[in-house]
């Protein structure tokens, strides 16, 4: 047997009636008496004062261990339960009988949540880890005008999904009347879990976020769904922003073209990017399926690259929903801008490969326009090949040179150690080793 003591009240209000240990145990010496006996100090201020006790009693076996009697009381003694934990409905903390507002019923044993168009989804915190579990977790939720009982009863971690059966893994009750309905789950919970209830699920999808990454040439856009019903997939759409669109229009007419848009700009001056470009288009050829058979319980990630973009533009995505009876329902738009990605310093690399038979790739970096010279060079210091002549200059960027190991006559060169050397204006010069063979 054990009892645990889960708040009390006196007509000012709530009281910390005892102090120390809320959990006891059934007491019995097998002659004098048998009861509950509280283990803390009495802090009534008078001994006729009117209280309020509210209390769970939990009567299973007469041999408890501590830890067992802790692991039945704890998850219902500090319920851990917030606003942030209900992803459809809300969290009711001015019940009466919840005595210290934290959603939690002490009076009825139970979470008071309020639905939201007949469903509720929530996370269920069961305190595992502090050796607390949730034993038959009990809730009633308000406000459901629903004329029956909930379809959709699903019980979800990130690892699987349970649909629960009435009468079998729970019980439910219906108060048409009070337009509420009574929830007892038949299970002990030691892991966190996901709870969703719902009438109808003509909800083709929770969305969790929608955002997007600009790069190089490309955006990449990230979606994650709380859960899916009949969610035949997503479109995406995409337009360069009109505002964007107008401020490039304003800022030429002007004459006053930031630096920040002259990348831009010149796009628009040389009609890259026109009016009819800030209009949607789809760029999804094809749908982007949802859900195995369309409906999830739980989180799923998405990711989708939209490549051949203009760098320096700032583009606006939407994302279209798509149910399996054709309904559809948009999210966003976000706004992203694909930059070029430029190395952070001057930078040469060793040759791949080395040692070279017939060809090697030689990679530099250069961060900022400069002039370039690339010259291959014997042990003795003579020049046998120059593979970037200088005098032009050279864009910023990630670059290779292809190089046969032919002089600049043309010919093979004998094999042996070989010097090559980059010179990037007057900043930087660096020379490497490689080794040719026949």
């Amino acid at each position: 047997h054990v009892l645990a003591l889960l708040g009390t009240a006196d007509k000012n209000g709530n009281t910390q009636l005892f102090t120390g240990r809320d959990n006891v145990a059934f007491q019995n010496d097998g002659t004098n008496y048998m009861g509950w006996k509280f283990d803390g100090t009495d802090d009534r201020s008078t001994t006729d004062d009117p209280y309020k006790y509210a209390y769970y009693i939990d009567i299973r076996h007469q041999n408890m261990s501590s830890a067992y009697m802790d692991s039945v009381c704890d998850p219902i003694q500090t319920i851990a339960t917030v606003d942030a934990d209900m992803i459809t409905g809300d969290l009711v903390d001015t019940a009466e009988g919840d005595l210290n507002s934290d959603g939690f019923c002490e009076a009825e044993g139970a979470y008071i949540l309020r639905a939201s168009d007949n469903s509720v989804h929530f996370n269920l915190d069961a305190d595992g880890a502090t050796d607390g579990c949730q034993f038959y977790p009990a809730f009633r939720i308000i406000n459901y005008t629903a004329p029956s009982k909930p379809r959709y009863v699903k019980m979800y971690t990130t690892a699987d999904t349970i649909s629960l059966v009435d009468g079998y893994t729970y019980n439910c009750y219906l108060n048409d009347a009070a337009d509420e309905l009574i929830v007892q789950l038949d299970t002990v919970l030691c892991n966190d879990v996901k709870l969703y209830f719902d009438y109808d699920d003509d909800l083709a999808v929770t969305l969790g976020t929608f955002t997007a990454k600009g790069g190089d040439g490309h955006d990449t856009l990230f979606w994650r769904t709380e859960s899916e019903s009949q969610n035949l997939g997503f479109w995406i759409h995409r337009r360069v922003a009109p505002t964007f669109y107008d401020s490039l229009a304003a800022a030429i007419d002007s004459s006053t073209l930031k630096a920040s848009l002259k990348g831009a700009g010149l796009l628009f001056k040389n009609g890259t990017i026109a009016t009819e470009d800030t209009q949607w288009v789809s760029i999804t050829k094809e749908i982007i399926p949802g859900a195995d058979g369309g409906t999830s319980h739980g989180p799923i990630e998405y990711v989708h690259l939209d490549f051949g973009l203009l760098n320096h533009v700032l583009y606006e995505y939407k994302l279209e929903v798509v149910s399996m009876d054709w309904g559809k329902e948009e999210h966003g738009p976000v706004a992203v801008m694909p930059l070029p990605i430029l190395p952070g310093q001057f930078m040469l690399f060793h040759n791949f490969p080395n040692p070279v038979k017939h060809y090697t790739l030689i990679r530099f970096d250069l961060p900022e326009k400069s002039s370039v010279s690339l010259n291959v060079y014997n042990l003795q210091g003579r020049l046998v090949s120059q593979l970037v002549r200088p005098g032009k200059k050279w864009k910023p960027g990630f670059h290779r040179i292809r190089w046969d190991c032919r002089d600049n006559r043309g010919r093979k060169l004998a094999s042996g150690p070989y010097i090559y050397r980059l010179q990037a204006g007057t900043k930087y010069a660096k020379s490497r080793l490689m080794i040719l063979l026949k």
